[in-house]
């Protein structure tokens, strides 16, 4: 097993550098299988040098640069996996053969001692923790300067891949998961300990099918003393299951944010997909904030009551309506398996939803319909109630709807939802409220809502990333006794005409043949954009239109791969800016004040980059400038490089055009790269989309879909960020418009452009007129889209 893993990891390194084709690879594999019969046996490097297909001193670099085989007392086997915190092998104590996985904190963190402090709290966090539902620390140290931690071998996967697979677990199975999850996260409570990063990719599985907790990394002690290292204003955890306190930076996180987390965990597990999806970090956010929980139900109908009733408890915006603890969860986790009604959610949840619904009731009163509140008799808290005891949920649910005709139909959803949760008691009372009490809820209501207005620009500015918020109704909603109206957004521009939502506009697509100058004075966006970083360092984007493409690559392409296909109608909705060139290494040391590169020059590109150093540069360059930076998306940056060609590569309709005019690659680069924009531009103006460097792009690596799509994101998780370009050391085939990666390693070929959101300006004539949105307006009303 372990020679397997460290060939696999060999094979793709290999691959990944375009040192050989596939088919070599495999070449190479066929020779070590007969050597194998032979009772020889050796690794895929030995048996790729023999063949004469590589060089000893390209074994030896790819060789170091998978990493050293000692550690300590611990030699290495084999590549398990990478996180954001470290590099996980699989390892042997050399005096007694057992083996271990060994998390080695990465290089690049060895030097700054933040990292080493959290990387060593993380070890001794596992130390105390000593439970069958939680991965076992063993051991933990340093070795010449290279940190470690030695832990349990757990060989049955992660949820993280296993629902790659599967997309949704049966009900039963996931309350299971999460049922056992929830005991280690007990023990880790009762020691002082918060998670802080419960995800699928953590939760872990023995042998024996056990779920295990893993992953340490970013745990808080609840002792105000031993947790220094975690300051206010630092968002820690992954988007996709992160607890609002997690979101806004608070300092007070304690085990309701696992609670939460837990929840979005069980909530995918249940519909296959994460509670909030986004087209950017920010966006995700923003929803955890804000937006109402689609009910679990509405995607996978037949869940039962108990879950979804569980789900919504533990995903409870405000941490006073989840469980207090797990073992509260565990309590109603266990009432539920065994079919019976959550007895904590009668005790404690139902008040707390009520009040939601009358406030949410009362912002509909405001806006001058009659609201209606829900109020109900709960049973005596030691009572179990039997999921039927009571008339069915549909009847329920369609008297609440008809209680509620007196609001209008297209209010947000969690009035209904609010109610429909309500609904699920045994004995309810629907009365009417026409209008909110006197001295009651409306003044919070109003300061929340403002503070939300207030929150939008300052996550805009901490993330540099948007995020949507509900939409204004162009009436602006009766003031309630004693408040003034909350501002919104004008219906009209400065000289009178109707302004239209950005996100709402139906863009006019481009041709693939119109100039672009053409096309920008059409839709009254100005066609370039430069964003001035300070001291004379600026950055150029192109703007690229709306409009239609086949993505991918069709099966008679020269030089095509399994990933690039199938070829599919992708829609590309609203027009965005594109980087004229990637990120040189003068606009990266201005704005990180760092230069990884190895090959150094102002106006080289900017490499030896990770995916989250791009997002870091996108973050500061966005808060240095007060607009909206990000990575394209993979279908941005194919539509973008093809700009309207069909062909291999985008100079022009010349199937047979040479990769010498497009761009740098192993034939003309002289194994470095090269100043940006010395290469032809494609037809929209954009260079060097062929070679030089891989660029990142948003998206996780996966399989293309073979629907049409309209603004697509890729999967919602994964293990690999797409590149995309090629790169100076990679052959032609490489370099291609289709051609797809991703990353195995830190390497000299990998860098980025940007992508920079339009500020929306009203214009003059025809059917399109335009609207006129300031540019938080513009970050505030993104469209919905999903990562």
């Amino acid at each position: 097993m372990a020679g397997k893993v460290l060939d696999e990891a060999f094979a793709r390194a290999i691959q990944e550098m375009g040192a050989l084709t596939r088919q070599e690879i495999d070449a190479g594999r066929q020779y070590q299988a007969q050597q194998a019969q032979a009772g020889v046996q050796l690794s895929l490097a030995d048996a790729l040098l023999q063949k004469g297909l590589i060089t000893a001193a390209l074994k030896a670099n790819i060789e170091k640069r998978l990493g050293p085989k000692v550690i300590g007392p611990y030699e290495l086997v084999g590549r398990i996996g990478e996180g954001a915190m470290g590099v996980v092998y699989r390892a042997k104590v050399r005096k007694t053969g057992v083996e271990v996985a060994l998390k080695v904190l990465p290089r690049k963190f060895a030097a700054d001692q933040n990292y080493i402090s959290r990387f060593m709290r993380e070890a001794k966090a596992g130390l105390e923790l000593e439970h069958d539902h939680v991965v076992r620390t063993v051991d933990f140290g340093d070795h010449e300067g290279t940190y470690f931690i030695a832990l349990e071998l757990v060989e049955g996967g992660d949820l993280g891949k296993k629902l790659k697979k599967l997309k949704v677990l049966p009900e039963a199975d996931a309350l299971k998961i999460v049922h056992e999850v929830a005991l280690g996260l007990q023990h880790a409570h009762e020691r002082g300990l918060v998670h802080r990063d419960i995800k699928p990719a953590n939760i872990m599985f023995g042998k024996d099918g056990k779920a295990k907790l893993s992953d340490f990394g970013l745990v808080k002690y609840t002792d105000p003393e031993a947790s220094h290292l975690t300051q206010t204003g630092m968002t820690v955890g992954t988007p996709h299951y992160l607890a609002p306190e997690q979101a806004k930076g608070e300092k007070d996180v304690d085990i309701r944010a696992d609670i939460y987390a837990l929840g979005a965990t069980l909530y995918h597990l249940v519909t296959g997909r994460p509670p909030f999806e986004g087209s950017s970090v920010g966006e995700v956010i923003m929803k955890h904030l804000t937006a109402e929980l689609q009910p679990p139900d509405e995607i996978t109908p037949g869940l039962s009551e108990g879950c979804v009733a569980l789900i919504e408890k533990m995903m409870a915006k405000a941490r006073e309506d989840r469980y207090a603890t797990p073992a509260q969860l565990i309590a109603d986790m266990e009432r539920v398996r065994a079919g019976e009604m959550p007895t904590a959610l009668l005790e404690a949840g139902r008040s707390s939803v009520a009040v939601s619904a009358k406030r949410m009731e009362r912002l509909r009163s405001a806006g001058g319909s009659a609201g209606v509140a829900e109020r109900s008799r709960v049973p005596p808290a030691n009572v179990r109630q039997p999921f039927q005891a009571d008339e069915p949920l549909a009847g329920r649910r369609a008297a609440v709807r008809d209680a509620g005709q007196a609001g209008k139909p297209d209010v947000h959803r969690g009035t209904d939802r609010h109610a429909r949760i309500a609904g699920r008691r045994p004995t309810q009372a629907v009365e009417q409220e026409s209008k909110p009490r006197k001295g009651a809820s409306p003044l919070l209501i109003v300061a929340g809502v403002a503070a939300l207005l207030i929150l939008v620009p300052v996550l805009y500015l901490l993330l540099g990333q948007g995020a949507p918020v509900p939409s204004s109704s162009k009436s602006p909603p009766t003031p309630t006794e004693g408040h003034e109206p909350l501002p919104i957004p004008p219906d009209t521009s400065a000289d009178g005409r109707p302004v239209s939502n950005p996100v709402d506009r139906t863009w006019p697509l481009h041709d693939g043949k119109e100039p672009i100058a053409d096309y920008a004075k059409r839709v009254g966006l100005p066609p370039t954009e430069t964003l001035d970083l300070g001291d004379g360092v600026k950055m150029e984007f192109v703007l690229v239109p709306a409009g239609a493409f086949m993505m991918g690559c069709l099966d008679s392409e020269q030089g095509r791969e399994g990933k690039d296909r199938p070829q599919h109608m992708v829609t590309i909705s609203r027009p965005f800016y594109m980087g004229k060139y990637e990120v040189t290494q003068g606009q990266y040391q201005k704005v990180v004040k760092q230069n990884p590169s190895e090959f150094k020059g102002q106006d080289l590109p900017v490499e030896r980059i990770s995916w989250d150093e791009a997002q870091f540069f996108c973050r500061e360059a966005g808060r240095l400038t007060g607009r909206l930076v990000k990575l394209p998306t993979e279908a941005q940056w194919e539509y973008a490089c093809r700009a309207g060609t069909k062909t291999r590569f985008n100079l022009n309709e010349n199937a047979d055009a040479s990769m010498e005019e497009a761009g740098w690659y192993e034939g003309n680069a002289g194994k470095r790269t090269h100043p940006v924009g010395q290469k032809v531009s494609n037809a929209w103006g954009l260079y060097d989309m062929h070679g030089n460097v891989w660029e990142f792009c948003e998206d996780w690596f996966g399989d293309y879909a073979s629907n049409p799509a309209t603004d697509p994101i890729g999967p919602p998780t994964g293990t690999e960020r797409v590149l995309r370009s090629g790169a100076f050391n990679r052959p032609a085939r490489h370099c291609r418009s289709g051609m797809r990666r991703w990353p195995g390693y830190y390497s000299t070929n990998h860098g980025f452009r940007c992508v920079l959101e339009p500020v929306f300006t009203a214009f003059s004539g025809g059917p399109d007129a335009g609207p006129q949105v300031s540019s938080l307006t513009a970050v505030q009303n993104r469209p919905g889209m999903r990562r």
